[in-house]
């Protein structure tokens, strides 16, 4: 299975606590799509901080993917940071900074000489068009992976991703994937993992588990060429953990036990009273 590595620039997700919402949803995309991630990382908008990251997530995965510092101010150091990796200069590309003096002319917004830094690309680079806003995203290939930098605006980044994820994660090494969730009552970690641990090695089957107030949860992940295979791996491996912790695992979906016991009351008619 191919590896990604996702990474989100910008000082304010260190700082000012704002939540890393980009990578959540990009990993899921790449899992939905067979490619496994195996790190997520915010930094800051220094390149003392992005080039390191950059070149330990190359050394990691086939594709890695970068969201923020391409807009125009001083802060946005992403495209300096991937031309130091590549060690290649910074060009100046005269067609779109026409393009995007069109684009804003267009929208009647004012042209700022500050906006003229989105049209440079390390020498070599392709541009990923941006339907949405100015700022355009970066393509390139370094040492046997894929490097990609989008906006981090989500509202410009997931279109940008939907249009071209299928190019980077390439269609013939696709692999299906499925998920299923157990959840179990009554029993800790420590006993829930006794018994079931020796699943884990199953041919495509990824498991982790998580405990949580008054439960444990089990996620189970299927992996295969077909489909029907990664159906038939997960449905086995679901059985066989339900065999072993009997009458303990109350559901199979990602519903709380909260859920489940308001949802027999609202069937019955009843209520609960604290």
């Amino acid at each position: 299975m191919k590896r990604a590595v996702l990474i989100a620039v910008g000082s304010e997700l260190l700082r000012f606590g704002r939540a890393d919402t980009n990578t959540v949803w990009i990993s899921a995309q790449l899992d939905r799509l067979g490619m496994e991630t195996v790190a997520r990382v915010a930094v800051s908008d220094e390149p003392a901080a992005i080039v390191p990251t950059i070149r330990a997530a190359v050394e990691m995965a086939d594709l890695v993917i970068l969201t923020g510092g391409l807009g125009p101010t001083e802060d946005d150091r992403t495209r300096e940071a991937l031309a130091q990796v590549l060690e290649r200069p910074l060009e100046h590309d005269a067609e779109k900074e026409a393009e995007l003096r069109r684009r804003f002319a267009a929208v009647e917004l004012p042209w700022t000489e500050r906006q003229a830094r989105q049209a440079r690309r390390p020498a070599g680079a392709r541009w990923i068009a941006n339907g949405v806003g100015s700022a355009d995203g970066l393509l390139v290939d370094h040492a046997g992976t894929t490097i990609v930098a989008l906006p981090g605006v989500p509202s410009e980044m997931k279109p940008m991703l939907a249009a071209h994820v299928d190019d980077w994660v390439g269609v013939s090494s696709r692999q299906a994937v499925v998920l299923s969730t157990l959840r179990v009552f009554g029993r800790g970690e420590a006993a829930v993992e006794a018994r079931i641990s020796d699943l884990y090695d199953r041919p495509g089957i990824d498991v982790t588990i998580l405990s949580g107030p008054g439960e444990v949860e089990i996620g189970i992940r299927s992996v295969a060429d077909r489909r029907e295979t990664a159906v038939l791996q997960l449905n086995a491996t679901c059985d066989a953990m339900k065999a072993r912790l009997g009458g303990d695992v109350y559901v199979d979906d990602k519903r709380s036990l909260a859920g489940i016991v308001g949802d027999l009351l609202t069937e019955r008619g009843e209520t609960l009273a604290v």
